[in-house]
C-alpha cells in the first residue's frame, strides 16, 4: 500500500486528495507517508509553484466571474477544480472586494427575508385550510343532528344561536343584536327569561 501511494504521488503526479479516495484512506494518513520520503519537500514545493503559475494564469477569469458574472465561489472552485480558499484569495485581491461582499450580503438578507415571508404565508393558509376543515366537519355534524329532529323548538333554536342575542336585565329577557348580521325569520327577537 504504502509503495502504490508513493508511485501515484511522485510517478503519476497524482494529487493527494484523489490518492486518498483511490486508496479509501483520509488525506492525512496520506501526508504521514508521504512526508516521510525525502523526495517530498521538492516535489511539494514544485506543485505549489506549479499551482500558482496556474491560478494566476486563471485570476483575471476568476475574477470575472465573480465580479461580472456574479458566480459564487464554491461555483467558481468547481468550474476550475481548485479550493474555496484558492477562488476567496485571488478575488481579495480586487479593491471592490468589500463592496461586492456587501452587496451580495444584502440581496442575500432580502432574498432570505422572502422566503421567510413565504413560509409564513404558507403556514397561515395550511392553519386556514385546517380551521375550514374542521369548521365544515363542524356543520356537516350539525346538520346531521338537524336532520333527526322533527321541529326545533324556539329554545333550542335560541340555545344554538346564543351568540346573536344578548341579555337585557331591565325587561329580564334575550334580545336578537342587529350587530351580528340580518335575523333569520326562524329566530325570534326577543325571548322572555322564566325565573325559577
Amino acid at each position: 500500500m504504502k509503495n502504490e501511494i508513493l508511485s501515484l504521488y511522485f510517478d503519476k503526479k497524482i494529487a493527494i486528495s484523489k490518492i486518498a479516495k483511490m486508496v479509501s484512506k483520509s488525506r492525512t494518513s496520506i501526508y504521514e507517508i508521504l512526508k516521510k520520503d525525502e523526495r517530498y519537500e521538492v516535489e511539494s514545493q514544485r506543485r505549489r509553484k506549479l499551482s500558482e503559475f496556474e491560478i494566476a494564469k486563471k485570476e483575471e477569469k476568476i475574477t470575472r466571474l465573480f465580479y461580472e458574472k456574479r458566480l459564487k465561489v464554491y461555483e467558481i472552485a468547481g468550474i476550475f477544480n481548485i479550493s474555496n480558499a484558492t477562488v476567496t484569495r485571488v478575488i481579495k485581491k480586487d479593491l471592490n472586494y468589500k463592496n461586492e461582499k456587501a452587496r451580495r450580503k444584502g440581496e442575500s438578507r432580502k432574498i432570505n427575508r422572502e422566503k421567510s415571508k413565504l413560509a409564513i404565508k404558507k403556514k397561515r393558509v395550511k392553519i386556514r385550510e385546517e380551521e375550514l376543515r374542521i369548521l365544515l366537519k363542524l356543520q356537516k355534524q350539525n346538520a346531521i343532528d338537524m336532520s333527526r329532529m322533527s321541529k326545533l323548538s324556539t329554545k333550542k333554536m335560541v340555545e344554538m344561536n346564543l351568540n346573536h342575542y344578548k341579555y337585557n336585565p331591565i325587561s329580564k329577557s334575550l334580545e336578537f343584536v342587529e350587530a351580528s348580521g340580518s335575523k333569520p325569520n326562524d329566530l325570534p327577537y326577543k325571548v322572555i327569561l322564566n325565573e325559577r
